[in-house]
């Protein structure tokens, strides 16, 4: 398993070399890359202290989420957001504005963390959007008719359970997106 873990991440490496090559050797665009390159690292290090693999989850999750919510309201017709389960503008708008507040509350998360000097809230936080995209993600599925697997069914069914015992007092709820 870590082999293969080893060997994606060196392909993703290569892949980010090549495309940052690609752009950098264009010549006229060159210092304007790299200018943009920086503001957005920049912006990532303040906001959530760095890249870290748990910020690549999460965000590849939120993108895999929005991209199978789209094949079951664009292919399937199945989606619980409209009535007719297609597509809808104004559904796709919302589920990006909750993954976007989802980053605003781990960059709320990440700056607890320096204030209080410790270094366990941001990752509480993305363990938990993590595993909630994840669900999402698997009822997504269930929603394209993929027989899943007895084992992930029971595990969602714990996380669920879990979930709704631990979100009692919960404001907002605890509706996936």
């Amino acid at each position: 398993m870590n082999d293969l873990y080893l060997m994606a991440t060196s392909m993703i490496a290569d892949v980010k070399l090549i495309a940052i090559s690609i752009i950098a050797n264009v010549k006229p665009y060159k210092s304007i890359t790299c200018a943009i390159f920086g503001i957005i690292g920049t912006i990532v290090t303040y906001f959530f202290g760095g890249w870290t693999q748990g910020m690549a989850t999460l965000v590849t999750f939120m993108a895999f989420d929005y991209i199978t919510g789209l094949l079951v309201a664009a292919v399937f017709k199945n989606s619980s957001k409209t009535k007719k389960g297609g597509l809808s503008s104004a559904a796709g708008r919302k589920g990006l504005v909750k993954k976007f507040t989802t980053l605003i509350i781990v960059a709320c998360l990440h700056h607890l963390d320096v204030v209080f000097n410790i270094d366990i809230l941001m990752n509480a936080g993305v363990i938990g959007f993590v595993t909630n995209e994840f669900i999402s993600i698997v009822e997504n599925a269930g929603l394209m008719g993929l027989p899943l697997p007895s084992a992930v069914t029971k595990a969602i069914e714990i996380l669920n359970e879990k979930s709704k015992i631990g979100n009692k007092g919960d404001l907002g709820g605890n509706k996936n997106g």
